[in-house]
Parts: structure tokens; sequence; C-alpha cells
């Protein structure tokens, strides 16, 4: 390894607080930025997990200095500039980068986004998305299963580096939590700005002070997070994953800090166990002949916290046990014995190579160098760590393997079904299933307090008046509403068509026809019946449920829900309406921010078949009827996924009698 030459730094601080680096490199007619921030997921409050993602995304994509985020990115663009925003662990980054002669802009659009977001209402719900997407999908990859199981398992489920959002923490987020969000965290003695490039400092300093001499936010010191227990969860744990043809593993406990006086030594601990293919354990196992086995061992060791020790892999379900024996036994060995002088030596590159691949240019160098700068560690640090590393010896990697590690305490995560394996599971201990199920969507309902309950009436009298008054939703006594769905390929690409007839106040009947057959359901508001070519009978269970929910959420009737008694109108959010009744029915209805016109609907129901989904229906292409802007188009989708596109036609007041819509097919 190379001697480490660190840059030439200058480090001061703004007169509002705000840290400065820079780093004076005039290689290449460029200026890079990295504005470091102490936030992050682990700061999320426990029933709104996700929300520093989404507020990080949000500040990107939703604005900032009074251009919204399409503006943003037009600016940028056409100055060949980027300004980029990630949200970590423990820490956020907000990134830019731009050419020598527009590096003012892009510091200044940067500086807008960091300090004022205009956080767009609109780019709000896509952005939930997004996240409740990778929620869906979150199992799909099972190396990530593991990965993710182990460090709940480690962590602890009351420590935050050990959650994980679901789709009721992500719906709890709210504008005005995004706001509060950014407001606490986003402060200047909370944040580090680090810039390397073609500049003068000196210049640079006085331009900086001058862009961030407006920026005076205050805030208490953000607090370190608790640290978790030692390894409270150790055993062995089955994630029960079907159509497995390779298992997936990964086994770990609590890990130390950087700042541990044994870093160095631990290090090295690793690479001995499983250091690549030179490893002692990879000769093992080849000698047992498993050849076809993936094994990597890290010392997760945090720069702010307790990190952890892993290792992971992959082999076919009939090596799976004894790649998980081997792996106990070589842990077993290095506490016991010391290890060989040529382990020792292969461990030591390994390490030093493995550094020197995290700096070996100058963008990875600076950020390493900063995020140490942030975490408080000497600007000396990597030159102390290589001298630490050649100093470990025999004797430290035994003492340390004492010390820190033991197969005892290890939690080990396997990803499989009992079957996968040719002897039981339970040959390496008890085993605890961890079933891989994601709770479906399904926000809670807001809390009527009497500032939401007079929200509510407002936003539910602003969406009427945008329809185009409650006159004129007053004056329909009956609609024959026909909706044609197109389900998107995943949904199985069909099409369907759904004909609802409603008469004033309550009666209701729907014709629903699939490629699969038909359906008739009529209701009255207490009773009803349901019909197919099996024959017909009364309505009941899930499907009077079902119906039910459709009848509440006629548009016309659920935006006069002021005046039908019993039900209750919350305003959740500046544009978002919940709309419930003493039936237990409830339906959310999102209004576009600049029009007031119901642009979303959102509510729980039982499908045809299977267990019940949270729905979304995206309304567009607002025309007149009858004096009233009604949607003609939309989206539906089930649990965050688009299953069908589909477009609406209306006859209103055509004088329906409810004698007409009782007749049984």
């Amino acid at each position: 390894m190379p001697p480490t030459t660190l840059p030439n730094f200058q480090f001061f601080m703004l007169s509002n607080g705000l840290r400065v680096c820079l780093w004076e490199d005039h290689e290449l007619p460029l200026v890079d930025g990295m504005v470091f921030v102490r936030t992050g997921s682990i700061y999320d409050p426990p029933d709104k997990i996700g929300l520093a993602a989404i507020t990080g995304m949000l500040m990107r994509a939703g604005g900032a200095g009074g251009r919204t985020g399409e503006q943003l990115d037009d600016e940028l663009e056409n100055a060949a500039a980027r300004v980029d925003m990630r949200v970590g662990e423990g820490r956020s980054a907000l990134l830019f980068s731009a050419l020598k002669e527009n590096a003012d802009q892009a510091l200044a659009t940067a500086k807008a986004v960091l300090t004022a977001p205009s956080f767009q209402q609109d780019k709000i719900e896509p952005l939930k998305n997004q996240l409740r997407n990778a929620i869906a999908r979150r199992n799909d990859d099972a190396r990530l299963v593991a990965r993710r199981e182990l460090t709940g398992l480690v962590y602890g489920g009351e420590n935050p580096y050990g959650w994980k959002p679901e789709y009721a923490t992500i719906d709890r987020i709210q504008r005005s939590d995004i706001e509060a969000f950014w407001r606490r965290y986003f402060f200047p003695a909370n944040t580090l700005l680090a810039l390397r490039g073609d500049f003068d400092a000196a210049g640079m300093k006085s331009r900086l002070e001058t862009l961030f001499a407006d920026w005076k936010a205050k805030q208490d010191p953000v607090t370190n997070i608790p640290r978790p227990g030692d390894s409270p969860n150790s055993g062995v744990y089955l994630a029960m994953k079907n159509a497995m043809n390779r298992t997936f593993f990964a086994l770990g406990e609590p890990a130390n800090i950087v700042k541990d006086p044994d870093y160095a030594a631990l290090s090295v601990m690793n690479a001995v166990i499983a250091g690549g293919p030179r490893s002692q354990m990879v000769q093992r196992l080849r000698g047992k002949g498993i050849t076809e086995v993936e094994i990597s061992a890290n010392w997760n060791a945090g720069l702010d916290h307790q990190g952890i020790f892993e290792i992971t892999g992959a082999t076919q379900p009939r090596s799976a046990i004894p790649v998980i024996r081997t792996i106990r036994e070589e842990i077993e060995r290095v506490r016991t014995s010391e290890v060989s002088e040529d382990e020792l030596r292969a461990a030591r590159e390994s390490v030093l190579n493995r550094m020197l691949l995290a700096t070996d240019t100058k963008p990875k160098l600076f950020e390493f160098l900063i995020s140490l700068q942030l975490a408080g560690y000497p600007t000396d640090f990597l030159q102390e760590f290589r001298k630490n590393v050649a100093a470990v010896t025999r004797a430290d990697v035994l003492r340390v393997s004492k010390a820190h590690v033991d197969p005892g305490r290890l939690a080990i995560v396997i990803v499989g079904t009992a079957d996968d394996f040719p002897e039981p599971l339970s040959v390496l201990g008890t085993v605890t299933p961890i079933p891989l199920t994601i709770d479906p969507p399904k926000p809670e309902a807001a809390k009527a307090t009497s500032a939401n309950v007079e929200k509510g009436k407002q936003l539910l009298d602003r969406a009427q008046r945008a329809v185009g008054g409650a006159e004129r939703l007053l004056a329909v006594r009956d609609v024959i509403q026909q909706t044609e769905y197109k389900f998107v390929e995943g949904a199985g690409g069909a099409a369907a068509t759904e004909n609802d007839r409603w008469i004033s106040p309550a009666y209701y009947r729907q014709e629903v026809t699939l490629p699969s057959g038909w359906l008739t359901v009529y209701y009255d508001g207490q009773y009803g019946w349901i019909a197919n070519k099996q024959g017909s009978g009364p309505l009941t269970g899930d499907q009077l449920r079902r119906v039910q929910g459709d009848a509440f959420r006629v548009f016309f009737r659920l935006l006069l829900s002021d005046r039908i008694e019993g039900r209750v109108l919350n305003g959740v959010d500046d544009n978002v309406l919940e709309i419930s009744d003493a039936g237990g029915q409830s339906a959310r209805l999102v209004l576009n921010r600049d029009s007031g016109l119901p642009e979303k609907l959102l509510y729980e129901t039982v499908p045809l078949s299977g267990p019940s989904v949270w729905v979304e229906e995206d309304w567009a292409d607002f025309h007149d009827v009858a004096g009233m802007k009604l949607p003609f188009r939309g989206a539906a989708f089930h649990s965050g996924k688009k299953v069908a596109d589909f477009t609406i036609s209306y006859q209103l007041n055509a004088g329906l009698k409810s004698e007409e819509l009782i007749k049984r097919p």
C-alpha cells in the first residue's frame, strides 16, 4: 500500500456556525461540493419511519427558493451542473458539482435546497409511492432479506438502526411532519460544507460568508442514539421464502465503533476469518468438497455508533448446514489459538487493500476524510490506522477474538424453507421462523380534533365549489355511471366493465362484467342480494361490506358528506380530507392543491376475491357535465401497485326507479 498523502485542507467556521472545509485542487476546472447534515433514518419517529427519506427526497424534488423542482432541473441542466440529495442512517448529504464558471450558480441552488425548500404538496404522494413500492419488493432479493433480518435481530426492535418502514408508517407522514423534521435537523451548527476544486480558498471563504449570511436557524444539539443491547436475539432464524435454488445466510453480533483501540486488530481478525479465497475457512470448505459457496466477513464498526460483525454468503441448500458449522468452528479457532504468520500477513494486506480501494480517488478520499471530520476523528486517522494494522500481532488477534466474538452469541438468519435442507436446521440450534409478510397499506383514521374537523369542513367546501357547487350536487337525483377497466399486464392484462346505478339517497345496483363471467349486486341502504351465473342469494359478509363501501363512495354523495348524518370530516393535511361514518366506512379525498378538484380517492375494500386491499384511484381529465366538473379517466392502484387504467361515462337524472334496480337478472 503506497503512503497516504493528505490534501491541504482548510477548516474554518462561518459567523452563523456553519463548519466549512476547503480543498484547492486545480487539476480540472471543476468544483465539487458536499453538505453533510447530522440526520437520517435513525432520527425517524417510531410511528413515522421513512420521514427522513421523504424529507430528503422532497427537499430536492419539491423545489426551493421560489422555484419548482422542474425549474431547478432545467436550470442545472443548462449549466451542466447537478444537485442531489442522499439520506443515510445518521448522516445525510447534499451533493453538487459544476464547471468552475458555473460554481456560484450550483452553490446558490444547493444553498436554496438546504435552507429554503418549498416542499411542494403534489410531490409528496409520488415520493410516498416510491417507498411503498420498495416495501412491496423488499422480499424479492433473498441476499438483502438475510442482511436486513440480521440487522433487526442484532440491534433489536427498540433501536432505530434495526427499524424498517412499513406502509402504515409511510402513510402517517404529512407535509407538516416533513417541515418539522427539516427545521429540527437542518441548521448551521449541525452542518458541514466541504468544497473541492478549482477555486481560490480565500476568495471562496468570502463568497460563502456572504452566501450563507442570512441562514441563522438555531436548534438544540442533536443527541446520540442509544447503543443496542449485547446480542439479545442470538439463535437460528429461518426467514420463510419459497422456491429457493440457493440458500442465502447471514450471521452476526454487535461490533464496536471505529474509535475503539482494538479496531485495527479486529479488522485483521475479520480478514483472517473470511478475507478472501486464501482464508483458512474457504480452504477448509474446499477440503470438505464444498466449492459452490460465497462468503464475506465484515467488521462493520460505526464511526459514531456500535456496528455489526456479519458473515454473509450463499451456497447450495445441501451445503448450508456444513457451511454454517464451519463458520462457527473458524470463529472458535481464532478465539482459542493463534493464527499462523501467513494468515496474519495475508489478513493485514487484505485490510490495507480494502482501505486503499475506499480512498483511491480524490472524490472517495475527500468524502471519507470529511465523514471522519463530521464524526470528530483526527485528520491523520488514515496514517494512524495503517500503522496500527501493520503493528497487529498474532497475539493481538487472539486477544481481541476472545474479547469481542463468540459463536454462541451469533444470530443466524437462513432464507428458505425447512424442506430445502437434507437434515433439519434444528441441528444448529432451536429454530425460530420469520414470516416474510408485509402488512397491507391501511392508513389509520385521523384524530377528530375540533381543529381537524373544522379543516375538514373547509376542504369539503372547497371541493364542492371546485366541482360546481353544492346546489348542483344536490340536484343529482340518480346516476348511471359506466367504468371501463383495462388491467395492466401484472394484473392479468384483461378488460372489465362496471355499470353502477344509484338513486338518492341509498339505492345502489352494480353490474360487473369480467372475462370469467358476470356479477350483479343490489343494496338499498340496509339489505341486498348478489347474483351470478350460478344463482343468487342474500348479500352478507365481505361482499355486503364491499358494496356498502362502494355505495358510501358514490362521487356525488361523498361530496355531500357534510349534509349526511353520522359522517365525520377530518382535515388530515392541507389538501387531504378523511370522511368516515358510524358504520366503519372511511375514505380519503386528496384535492388538487391549485384547483381544489378531488384528484385521488383512497380507501380499503374487499375485492371480488382475496384479502382486503388498500386502493388508490387517481382521477383526471375533468369535463363539464350538467354544470359540474367530473373525472373521465383515471388509474387504480392496489397496495401501492398499479392494476388498471379506466375511463368513465355518466348519465345524470335519467329517471331511474327503485323497482328497476331491485330486479334480479
